[in-house]
């Protein structure tokens, strides 16, 4: 019997997750938030895991392009487990307008803007109220896939100069 992880996220230009580091070192960018997205996940029996939070601030003119799923439609739980939350893709522009992205999206970035993705987290297993504490083999498997904060959930997201 477990919870869903948390921060689970995949396909970060093509990899689990890329090292703030690695990005900062590739790329003119600074990752000003890197965060787990506290109550995204499903209520259940077992909760499903939280997605992340993450801001990257352009600091050269660049074209950023994300492509994502779970934005509209939102993580389903499972066996009266709830839905976790959907992602958001946002764009921060540096004189503080924000404008909503779809699930695909590509911008022109200007230096000070933030691009904020919000991974969804994922659906909760068992109803809330139920206290089952007994879960099959097969349930345990199955949650696992469900209950992680989404594998190709988060999305991709690229940059180029």
């Amino acid at each position: 019997d477990f919870d869903g992880c948390d921060a689970v996220h995949t396909n970060m230009t093509n990899t689990r997750l890329t090292d703030p580091e690695v990005l900062e070192n590739r790329y003119p960018v600074r990752l000003e938030t890197f965060e787990i997205r506290k109550g995204s996940g499903g209520k259940g029996t077992h909760r499903g895991g939280d997605g992340i939070v993450r801001e990257i601030r352009f600091l050269e003119p660049m074209t950023a392009s994300i492509v994502s799923n779970r934005r509209k439609i939102a993580p389903y739980g499972i066996s009266g487990g709830s839905p976790g939350a959907v992602g958001i893709n946002r764009l921060i522009k540096n004189n503080g307008e924000v404008k909503e992205l779809s699930h695909r999206a590509e911008c022109k970035m200007e230096p000070g803007d933030i691009f904020r993705i919000e991974t969804p987290g994922g659906g909760g297993f068992g109803s809330p109220s139920s206290g089952v504490s007994s879960v099959s083999s097969a349930a345990k498997t199955l949650a696992a896939s469900v209950l992680g904060a989404g594998e190709s959930s988060g999305g991709s997201f690229y940059v180029s100069a």
